[in-house]
């Protein structure tokens, strides 16, 4: 096998493994707050077969302990959210920047 397809596939799935902890992480050690969807950003692409695809990234704000208010990207939009539905969500003290969505208020 090809030395640069080694590297490749060894640093797509080291990002697939780092994405997969950090979710975990914040499932099961994160703090608990109230928020909302703050925005979705859709964003047009082509795959690697020509096929057009869309992604949306999903952005909540909620109030971090200290009683911070901050906006964070969502880690896990699964589901059908819409700007302004109240949402519950899980964060890491100290990493606000990103949120796990753990239901609807």
């Amino acid at each position: 096998m090809d030395p640069i397809a080694i590297i490749i596939i060894v640093i797509v799935a080291s990002a697939f493994l780092f994405a997969i902890v950090r979710m975990l992480r914040v499932k099961i050690k994160g703090v608990e707050a109230e928020g909302y969807i703050s925005r979705i950003e859709e964003t047009d692409s082509t795959d690697s077969d020509g096929d057009p695809t869309t992604t949306y990234d999903y952005y909540v704000v909620y109030k971090t302990e200290e009683g911070r208010q901050t906006e964070a990207t969502v880690g896990n939009p699964i589901g059908r959210y819409q700007v302004g539905d109240r949402v519950r969500v899980k964060h890491m003290p100290g990493e606000e920047s990103y949120a796990l969505v753990i239901g609807k208020i």
